[in-house]
C-alpha cells in the first residue's frame, strides 16, 4: 500500500538531505525531482459539453438580465445557473491545470514520490516503492507522463508523473532502479 504523509511539498530552497529528514531511509538518495507542465491543457476540452455549459450560462444571463430590469433581487437566483453553465464549460480543462500547478515529483534511490499541496485539502506526499515487480506504463511522448504500479498493492497503489519534460531519463531511472543499478 502506498503510503500518504502529510508533509509539505518541496520547494527549490528545501530539496537537501535536510529537507527529506525523517522521510528518507537509510541509504535513499534522491536522483531526481521535477513538476508536470503548468500551462493550460486543450486536450480536456469537450467540444459538446462546453456548447451545453455556454449554453446553460447564458441562458441564465440572459434571465438575470431580463428579471433584473423588472427589479428586485430575484436576478440573484440565475447566479447559481450561470456558474453551473461556466462549471460544466470550463470545470475540466481550469481543474487540470490547478492539479498540475500544485503538484512535485521526486524519485529516490527506492521509492516515487508525488507531493500535492492544494488550498483546499492541504499538503500530501505519497510514496510507491519501487521493486523489481512494479509495472511501468511510459508513453513515449513530450511531456511524458509515466505510470507506476505495484501488483502486489492492487490499483491503489498506481502513482502517476504525468507530462513531465524529461520523461525518458526519469523512466530510464526506474529501469535502473528495478535493476538495483541506481
Amino acid at each position: 500500500m502506498s503510503d500518504t504523509l502529510t508533509h509539505a511539498p518541496q520547494t527549490r530552497a528545501q530539496t537537501g538531505p535536510a529537507a527529506w529528514a525523517g522521510i528518507l531511509t537509510a541509504g535513499e538518495d534522491i536522483l531526481w525531482q521535477g513538476r508536470p507542465e503548468r500551462g493550460l491543457r486543450l486536450m480536456h476540452l469537450r467540444p459538446a459539453r462546453m456548447m451545453f455549459g455556454f449554453a446553460f450560462a447564458g441562458f441564465a444571463l440572459i434571465w438575470m438580465i431580463m428579471t433584473g430590469l423588472m427589479g428586485g433581487y430575484m436576478w440573484t437566483f440565475g447566479l447559481i445557473h450561470f456558474t453551473v453553465g461556466l462549471s460544466l464549460a470550463l470545470g475540466p480543462l481550469l481543474r487540470d491545470t490547478l492539479r498540475r500547478r500544485a503538484t512535485w515529483y521526486t524519485l529516490t534511490t527506492k521509492r516515487a514520490f508525488v507531493a500535492t499541496a492544494y488550498p483546499w485539502s492541504g499538503r500530501q506526499l505519497k510514496s510507491l516503492p519501487i521493486s523489481a515487480d512494479t509495472l511501468l506504463d511510459f508513453d513515449g511522448a513530450f511531456p511524458a507522463t509515466i505510470a507506476m504500479e505495484n501488483p502486489d498493492m492492487g490499483p491503489s497503489s498506481r502513482t502517476v508523473f504525468l507530462r513531465i519534460p524529461d520523461g525518458q531519463q526519469v523512466f530510464d531511472l526506474l529501469r535502473d532502479i528495478q535493476k538495483g543499478s541506481a
